[in-house]
């Protein structure tokens, strides 16, 4: 768990912890961002953390080869 302040208020965040789904170009164009969210390929870094809540999320750690 991790405090920011934001807006002068303090949050407490818990973080996954996942390192292979990585911001790239920050515009969704290179796909480093890209995870499945309901089995679809998104590009992440243009979403709100709020579009996936309550969706399955699939990100590089779970590929299978």
């Amino acid at each position: 768990m991790i405090s920011l302040t934001v807006n002068g208020q303090t949050r407490d965040v818990d973080v996954v912890g996942l390192t292979g789904t990585t911001f790239g170009c920050g515009v969704a164009l290179c796909g480093c961002c890209t995870m499945h969210i309901d089995g679809q390929p998104m590009r992440t870094s243009i979403l709100p953390a709020s579009y996936a809540s309550g969706k399955k999320i699939t990100t590089i750690e779970n590929a299978r080869s």
